[in-house]
C-alpha cells in the first residue's frame, strides 16, 4: 500500500485489518489462488479502480502505520491493559511517578 499500489491478500489475520477491501485492495480466501487470479485480473481491466485503491491505500499506510502511530497504538494497549488512565495522563509534561517508574523497568511487574 505503501507503494500506492492496491493489496491482493488473504482474508485472515493482521492482513484484514490492514488492508480495506474494495477500498485499498482486495481480501480473498485464503489458499485460494483463482480468487488472487480473479482480484489480478479486474484491477487489470479497470486501471482507474487500481489507481483508486493504490491512493487510498497509500493514504491509509501513512495514517496508520507509519512507526509513530503504531508506537501509539501499542502504547494504548499497554496502557490499557496495565489500567493506567491514557486520557488523564495527556496532558503536556504531566508525569506519574509510578508509570515513570514502571517505563524505567521495562515495563516489568515487580
Amino acid at each position: 500500500m505503501a507503494c500506492s499500489t492496491p493489496v491482493i491478500g488473504a482474508d485472515v489475520g493482521g492482513i484484514r485489518y490492514s488492508v480495506a477491501h474494495g477500498e485499498t485492495g482486495l481480501l480473498v480466501p485464503p489458499k485460494d489462488p483463482l480468487a488472487v487470479a480473479h482480484g489480478l485480473v479486474m484491477l487489470k481491466r479497470d486501471p482507474q479502480r487500481a489507481q483508486r485503491m493504490g491512493a487510498a491505500g497509500l493514504a491509509r499506510a501513512k495514517n496508520m502505520f507509519t512507526w509513530k502511530s503504531v508506537a501509539e497504538a501499542l502504547s494504548e494497549v499497554y496502557a490499557r491493559v496495565a489500567g493506567i488512565d491514557v486520557a488523564a495522563d495527556a496532558a503536556p509534561h504531566a508525569h506519574d511517578n509510578a508509570h515513570d517508574a514502571w517505563l524505567a523497568t521495562g515495563g516489568a511487574s515487580a
